[in-house]
């Protein structure tokens, strides 16, 4: 290496040369950087997590896990301070959630406002917005009638979580 570096010294430490030594190390961070932060939607805890999120069986773009009630409780064992903001880490991420009727606002139009409730049993409502012309079930939905929603989480609030929905699946 010290031999390499005495005989091409001059260009080595010229102008060319600094440079592509300077993009080959800007690349190596890149790249490994790159490595580390691979995934957008990882745990929050202190560690990353041992647990894998499985896909659904029917569609591997949206998730079943974490659930709402699993990424409540990530944000609850966090430090106060670092909860405040710590709901980004899950926005935009693809869900495939079981959930019942809990509250129905008709809107403007053919949209409704659904406040679900989780089937766990789980306190926090999931709000979704409808279109009464393309799921007119929603009309005559019982608050025991299951169904599962498929979106992306866009928010988080004291009162529950907004999903943008992609579509609706019932089980009857």
């Amino acid at each position: 290496m010290l031999e390499f570096i005495a005989k091409n010294k001059e260009w080595l430490f010229s102008g060319i040369g600094v440079t592509i030594l300077g993009a080959f190390f800007v690349i190596a961070k890149w790249l490994y950087e790159r490595s580390k932060t691979n995934t957008k939607h990882k745990a929050i805890s202190g560690e990353p997590s041992k647990r894998k999120w499985r896909a659904s069986d029917d569609s591997i773009e949206y998730y079943e896990h974490p659930t709402a009630k699993e990424i409540d409780d990530q944000i609850s064992m966090l430090p106060p301070f670092q909860q405040v903001g710590a709901e980004k880490n899950y926005l935009g991420l693809k869900i495939k959630w079981k959930v019942r009727v809990g509250l129905i606002f008709p809107g403007m139009g053919n949209a409704a406002k659904v406040s679900c409730n989780d089937t766990s049993g789980y306190f926090r409502y999931i709000h979704i917005t409808v279109s009464l012309s393309e799921y007119p079930q929603f009309k005559s939905l019982s608050e025991k009638e299951v169904f599962w929603i498929y979106g992306e989480v866009s928010g988080l609030e004291a009162s529950g979580f907004h999903v943008n929905v992609h579509r609706i699946q019932f089980l009857k």
